[in-house]
């Protein structure tokens, strides 16, 4: 009665569903290779993504063909909704996500360039059905067959260096024309030398700049390599990897090439690094004097974004101390607040564009909000505040992205769901006033401003380059075009507009001419100059001039060339940064017409099943064979595995599914038939997920009910709450995260178990160091099982009714090693550790102390394979005596 009973339940649960998802606007076009899952609302994209798919996907396979001359099809969704610059490609199951708002890092078309790239992982990861061993891998595993194959066998700097390479190759645009795509790189490698390959690599979470880009590493080898050695060298190392011969992706790059990934990395470098530096030889650098005493340490850079009189405002990033908005008077850094998280994002990255507004009083900002039910629906909002504890949201679920304050209100950028580019006028309180419809698809940035007019760069679009509008937004002025180069943080002075641009291979501070429309250089830096400010009380440009040690903030006296003596010519103005490589000439893409594809209605609903991975295994429960599925949308996750147990003669199996609503209601089950048990469990949980400031909060309760053969039905009930502010770059441990779960169940006799972990950390006295502490406490009826796991250290707990359990542990990083031992290990860093262990049931208390050292270690040369051992040695209060313990975690990365 019971079964019929969930099942009714069931029943109208995914009727409710069906009717919620079987007829909504999901729509979908193909061809032999791809089929593009779209909104109907973007169906002109959608058509020109899968013509740039197919056309991209060809020229891929000249360099990385394969032997049966086409990709197996894969699914690609356009998020429409999903207000973040990204993409991806995963398997298990297969499925690419692309997001909607373009991003201003590659100087093209955003979903050209995503063809491009993700079209290229795709390929890339076809590579494993023309390998033996990939091949055997999906054979007998599915999909996570090949995912394991490339995980384990296919070094990451590969994949995306080569889908960088792609990017450069096949159009006018790609990250390898971009000066700051190896700013970190090129200036860290002349001024302080190169690490190893493997530190390179791998890294060891304090290197000497924020992260070590396998982007950067990847793009430049798999360049020297196809360069000089092989242009078709990837196709057959990935071929013949996992061999007898050479099992290895390094041992086939040996075979092929003569040299190890050691010594190829090295050649790299040493031909770029002289490359780069006989270019540097030949500047005539300004000279430049920093206004702020800066540690040079470790890295740390000032973003300038306000500077009036003798006040500079700047973002301030620090690796070991975290993001910090800055006031700079008379040379004295003074802390404003704590800068938002999303704000010093963009400054990291290599779009090199200004995300935060000062107008004397208040900062404000774009907030990028995840809706807390729904995945893939994203908000970008107006966020102002004169501290960290005192903001306010201006705009409600808009799609912002980049903003400037005017004296009556805000000026924004607007990129819609359906790509459409508009500049919008808000007053104080949020109101929309007017707005002006620019180029579908572009993006604005770096705005500035004059007394009556807006400056600002307009990328994403064939007609990039440096416009004004006035602040009605009335008429929009073209003041120069320029798709080659990289123009960044334009500012209108009389007659001239100064901005950076990277057409030197170095971001270069410019002047343009509205006189005679000739273009001047202004100030020659050695790495770069970025995110220009103009004090006009002091005639000063104040910018950022890149250094090993972080951006430096810096100053000139601001003076123009006289344009009719022609004593300083103007420049050659309007070509591209040239590539470290020689690729051929760009040939143009050519779309087929529109009518040649079908559109017609996706239904998420009847896609539900898409079976991708399977397993036959034999172990002590016998030979049991496993099928997993998971839709393309994330809605419905089946894993089911039945089998035969020959010893105790019986068939035996599990069937666990996850159905999520579009409400962002789960639906768990879990049906187990084995040995003696046979039970029943459901379960609904509500996940809500905040963005406040710098703080990420989780909240998810969940009720279920657990049934079996033998009648001991329960009901439980449980929360779980999470809230975690952010920490600097290479601070081991956020400022504060707690973790806190409450769980309670009741049996059908009305016996009760309560159990409650607390978990909070915290930073200790310096980024290296940190605080960690869990509570676990439970409450148990008669013969009721424990909740709480079991401490080898401590004395097993059989009490009933309350019980409770700490660990307290100051922790201290010992900092970077980055050595190998032998080609299977990897030494990053190390820590020691303090600790107290107490337990307390009933009367019974007994505690442990100790000390530990820990290893953090990459195994096998491989990104994601890293374990964490910890040798400890308690004194035990229980005992009388000492206990060495040996414990290990796997870390994901």
């Amino acid at each position: 009665m019971k079964t019929i009973r969930l099942f009714f339940i069931f029943t109208l649960l995914m009727c409710q569903s069906y009717m919620s998802i079987a007829y909504d606007a999901w729509k979908q076009i193909e061809s032999d290779q791809f089929r593009v899952i779209f909104q109907e609302n973007v169906e002109s994209e959608a058509i020109r993504t899968l013509q740039r798919l197919e056309a991209y996907t060809m020229l891929s396979l000249q360099d990385l063909p394969l032997e049966n001359k086409k990709l197996r099809k894969i699914d690609i969704i356009i998020y429409s909704l999903a207000h973040e610059s990204n993409g991806n490609v995963g398997n298990a199951p297969s499925v690419s996500r692309w997001y909607n708002r373009p991003g201003n890092f590659a100087n093209g078309e955003w979903l050209d360039i995503l063809a491009v790239h993700e079209g290229r992982h795709i390929v890339q990861f076809n590579q494993v059905y023309d390998n033996a061993l990939g091949n055997l891998a999906y054979t007998l595993f599915g999909e996570n067959g090949s995912s394991l194959f490339v995980g384990a066998l296919v070094p990451y700097w590969f994949l995306e260096g080569d889908a960088v390479q792609a990017e450069t190759k096949y159009t006018h645009g790609g990250r390898g024309r971009t000066a700051s795509f190896d700013l970190w790189w090129r200036t860290d490698l002349i001024e302080n030398g190169l690490y190893n390959y493997d530190r390179s690599m791998l890294g060891t979470d304090f290197d000497r700049v924020p992260y070590l880009s396998r982007y950067v590493l990847g793009y430049f080898l798999t360049g020297h390599i196809n360069e000089n050695y092989d242009e078709l060298a990837f196709d057959k190392i990935l071929k013949n990897t996992g061999r007898f011969s050479g099992f290895t992706f390094d041992a086939q790059t040996q075979i092929l090439t003569g040299k190890d990934l050691n010594q190829l990395y090295q050649e790299t470098f040493d031909t770029l690094k002289q490359k780069w530096q006989t270019h540097i030889d030949t500047l005539n650098i300004t000279p430049i004097e920093p206004l702020v005493e800066q540690s040079k340490d470790h890295w740390q850079s000032l973003y300038p974004f306000y500077s009036q009189s003798n006040s500079i405002y700047a973002l301030q990033i620090d690796i070991q101390q975290g993001e910090r908005i800055v006031e700079i008077k008379n040379n004295q850094k003074t802390i404003v607040m704590d800068a938002p998280k999303s704000i010093a994002s963009g400054y990291l990255s290599n779009a090199k564009s200004k995300n935060i507004t000062y107008n004397g009083s208040e900062f404000c900002w774009i907030e990028t909000i995840a809706h807390s039910l729904k995945n893939y629906e994203l908000s970008g909002d107006i966020f102002c505040g004169q501290s960290s504890k005192s903001f306010k949201r201006i705009t409600q679920n808009d799609k912002l992205t980049s903003v400037i304050q005017l004296e009556d209100g805000y000026l924004a950028h607007r990129f819609t769901a359906t790509r459409k580019s508009v500049l919008v006028k808000f007053d104080k309180q949020g109101n929309e006033k007017n707005q002006f419809e620019l180029l579908e698809g572009s993006l604005v940035v770096d705005m500035s401003q004059t007394q009556n007019e807006i400056v600002f760069v307009l990328t994403n679009s064939d007609k990039n380059g440096i416009y004004k509008v006035d602040k009605n937004l009335t008429t929009l002025t073209e003041i120069m075009t320029n798709s080659a180069s990289n123009i960044r943080s334009p500012i209108l002075i009389d007659d001239w507009v100064v901005f950076t641009s990277d057409q030197s291979s170095i971001d270069q501070v410019l002047a343009y001419s509205l006189i005679n429309n000739q273009v001047y250089e202004l100030i020659t830096s050695k790495f770069g100059a970025y995110y220009l400010n103009y004090n006009q009380q002091t005639n000063q440009l104040v910018f950022s001039d890149y250094q090993s040690f972080g951006q430096q903030l810096s100053s000139v006296e601001l003076k123009f060339p006289d344009i009719t003596t022609n004593e300083i010519p103007p420049i050659e103005f309007g070509f591209a940064k040239h590539t470290e490589f020689v690729f051929d000439p760009i040939k143009e893409v050519k779309n087929e017409p529109f009518e040649a594809f079908e559109v017609n209605n996706y239904n998420r609903f009847t896609n539900l099943i898409n079976v991708h991975s399977w397993s036959v295994s034999f172990g002590q429960d016998g030979l049991i064979g496993n099928i997993q599925s998971s839709d393309i949308f994330e809605k419905l996750n089946i894993d089911l595995s039945m089998g035969y147990d020959f010893f105790n003669e019986m068939t035996v199996g599990q069937l666990q599914t996850n159905y999520r609503f579009d409400s962002g209601l789960n639906f768990n089950n879990n049906i187990v038939s084995k040995y003696e048990v046979k039970q029943f469990e459901t379960a609904l949980a509500l996940p809500f997920k905040f963005n406040q400031y710098n703080k990420g909060i989780s909240i998810t309760p969940s009720v279920g009910l657990l049934f079996d053969e033998n009648e001991n039905d329960k009901l439980n009930v449980s929360l779980d709450y999470t809230i975690r502010s952010s920490s600097a770059i290479h601070a081991i441990r956020p400022k504060f995260a707690m973790h806190e779960s409450l769980y309670t169940d009741i049996d059908i006799d009305g016996a009760i178990r309560v159990y409650n972990l607390s978990d909070f950390v915290m930073r200790g006295l310096s980024y290296k160091h940190a605080f960690d502490n869990k509570i676990e406490v439970q409450w148990l009826d008669d013969n009721q099982t424990t909740l709480i796991n079991q401490d080898l250290v401590l004395s097993e707990i059989t009490n009933d009714g309350f019980s409770l359990q700490t660990h307290s542990a100051y922790r201290v990083n010992l900092g970077a090693i980055g050595q190998s031992f032998t080609r299977a290990m990897y030494l990053r860093n190390m820590e020691v550790g303090l600790h107290l262990r107490n337990q307390l049931q009933g009367d019974e208390y007994q505690y442990a102390a100790g000390y530990s050292v820990g290893f953090s270690l990459n195994l096998f040369r491989n990104e994601h394979l890293i374990i964490n051992p910890e040798f400890s040695m308690y004194y035990s209060s229980d005992t009388q005596d000492s206990k060495f313990r040996v414990g290990a975690t796997l870390a994901n990365q």
